[in-house]
């Protein structure tokens, strides 16, 4: 018999499992899950459990790519806090499911703010159906290399289908930072939001509610891709690919000044589009 409060866990987030043994395996990571959350002191963060609490995570920390890292024209004056929300519409956030397409929605939400401004369009589902092997994962900047076109407006699904060369947006240009330049993401989110790799492996990481996730929260292997958004003078806010019932509504704060969970090891945004 499985425990009441896992069958509870399996309505609320409506799991259902091929057998038993497979049932058992999706307990053994959920108790896990709950013995982290419950040994979790009140900080400035708060964890639960959600619909990834149930599967195994394997960390397969990023090789940076080869290239000539940029450095970003820094600018005589930011201001004290931004939030691109204030001022674009960011797709909903959806759960890539077991399509390891993180780097691919990360480059598709900087791609919606030049669709945006262009007045053209673009979808993840159109970027994960033209990438190679898009569910094996990758490194955000060679979505932006191969340029597009971009535009079919599909809902994502999780697989890949035929790709179609339709569409408009095509990118001209594009920044790629690598090494210790958590201090030139401000500079750069002054020109669109900006793709950054994180380590995702822990399992504070992995179970965050809400709050300011601190530095000692995670490790800086960074392995996952995340859309940066915004700042205060205490913390980044990032979109995830983890859809909504993770974090807050789908998006973190994460501390800044500490180059925490890695935040501060690599990112790419679009400088030209068309």
């Amino acid at each position: 018999m499985l425990p009441h409060w896992f069958v509870q866990y399996m309505v609320l987030y409506n799991k259902t499992y091929t057998d038993f043994a497979t049932a058992q395996h999706a307990l053994d990571h959920v108790t896990r899950a709950r013995l982290t959350i419950n040994a979790h002191i009140p900080s400035s963060y708060t964890l639960s459990l959600n619909p990834r609490s149930d599967a195994e995570y394997e960390h397969t920390p990023w090789e940076l790519p080869t290239v000539t890292p940029h450095t970003v024209r820094r600018l005589a004056e930011v201001p004290e806090a931004f939030d691109w929300r204030d001022y674009m519409t960011f797709s909903p956030s959806v759960d890539q499911g077991k399509c390891n397409a993180c780097f691919i929605f990360a480059a598709s939400g900087v791609l919606e703010y030049w669709a945006q401004k262009l007045h053209k369009t673009v979808s993840v589902q159109h970027v994960v159906d033209c990438t190679p092997k898009p569910c094996k994962g990758g490194v955000v900047d060679k979505v932006f290399e191969w340029g597009g076109p971009y535009g079919i407006n599909a809902p994502y699904d999780g697989h890949k289908h035929i790709c179609t060369r339709k569409g408009a947006l095509h990118v001209k240009d594009y920044k790629v930072l690598v090494g210790n330049v958590e201090e030139q993401l401000v500079h750069a989110l002054m020109q669109s939001p900006v793709a950054v790799g994180v380590d995702s492996a822990g399992s504070h990481y992995m179970h965050y509610s809400g709050g300011v996730l601190t530095s000692d929260a995670c490790n800086k292997q960074i392995d996952h891709a995340m859309l940066l958004v915004g700042y205060t003078p205490d913390y980044w806010i990032l979109k995830n690919s983890y859809g909504p019932e993770w974090g807050e509504d789908g998006y973190m704060r994460l501390e800044r000044h500490k180059d925490a969970c890695g935040i501060g090891t690599y990112a790419t945004y679009v400088t030209d589009a068309v």
